[in-house]
């Protein structure tokens, strides 16, 4: 019995495929072939890769290009590792590597978080003596007053010539309109810092917002943070931003836009915002589509103030 059933079976395997079966075995091949592969982000990329992430549906990212995109943006050639790339390669996360703007964000991440008493700024500062310090305290002391007085980088110059006619030394270097344009960028990106943490480590936050037109008659709002620090209330400046529409969408991404130079986002609002303050322009205040009626949507608890100035003029 036994020998009949290894005897059949031997005779089915060796059975010819019919020519249906050969032609279905052609086609599935064919379109196993056409059919692309699906790629899938593997978890393994991130060995060795600590600035990678990876989020559905933006795909896979750099954190560290993220972060500092506005330092290292000249150098970008590609944005897909910023905005998100779907292209799920290693070879795409070794171009991403290799490239000069990444290896700039590792170099400024390293200097600022990760070894900040290790980086060459910080080795630079300790070489500085004590007369170089005073001299670069003068000089950013004229800069900031030129920038809080609006006055022209063209009156640098005199102002360090004076410096020095009151007997002060500070050097023959630094002393020309571009030199003055780096120490404000350097003292704005101060300021932000500062007031990022200011902002970050209060428990409530309030805005306050104002539209006017410029000389080129184009909308720009003003923005003022309110907060408490130290049990004493603080308003401070956050910036000047262009609306690309005249409406409430777009002067809230103008809103926004001003919040991520600080390094906020939309989930700070969300989080501390407990008061805004505007004038009484529709788009402002109308009940369906207004700003502060979105804002409203975003943080319910939110309190509404019509500027009393703006209501005593009207």
């Amino acid at each position: 019995m036994e020998k009949f059933l290894i005897n059949l079976k031997t005779k089915e395997s060796n059975k010819r495929p019919s020519d249906e079966e050969l032609q279905l075995g052609v086609e599935l091949e064919k379109r196993q072939k056409n059919t692309p592969a699906i790629r899938k982000f593997l978890q393994k990329w991130k060995v060795g890769r600590s600035w990678l992430r990876y989020e559905d549906p933006r795909g896979m990212w750099c954190f560290l290009c993220n972060d500092n995109y506005q330092k290292v943006k000249h150098l970008v050639s590609n944005r897909s590792m910023i905005s998100g790339c779907k292209s799920f390669k290693v070879e795409s996360l070794k171009y991403h590597e290799e490239s000069r703007a990444h290896q700039l964000a590792v170099e400024i991440h390293k200097n600022t978080i990760e070894q900040p008493m290790q980086s060459p700024a910080h080795h630079a500062l300790c070489k500085l003596d004590q007369e170089t310090q005073n001299k670069m305290a003068i000089l950013f002391r004229n800069t900031h007053a030129l920038a809080q007085n609006n006055k022209s980088f063209k009156d640098y110059t005199w102002l360090c010539e004076l410096d020095e006619a009151k007997g002060l030394t500070i050097g023959k270097t630094y002393r020309n309109p571009k030199a003055a344009k780096t120490f404000c960028t350097t003292i704005a990106e101060s300021e932000r810092r500062s007031l990022f943490t200011d902002i970050d480590t209060a428990s409530f936050l309030a805005l306050t917002m104002d539209g006017s037109t410029d000389a080129g008659v184009i909308e720009q709002e003003t923005i003022f943070a309110r907060y408490s620090k130290n049990g004493k209330v603080t308003t401070k400046f956050i910036g000047i931003s262009s609306p690309p529409k005249p409406y409430a969408d777009g002067i809230l991404a103008a809103l926004f836009e001003s919040l991520a130079r600080l390094n906020l986002d939309e989930n700070t609002l969300k989080q501390k915002l407990v008061g805004f303050g505007c004038d009484g322009a529709a788009v402002m205040l109308g009940r369906k589509s207004g700003v502060a009626t979105k804002l409203q949507e975003m943080q319910p608890s939110l309190l509404i103030t019509h500027c009393l100035v703006h209501r005593y003029t009207v």
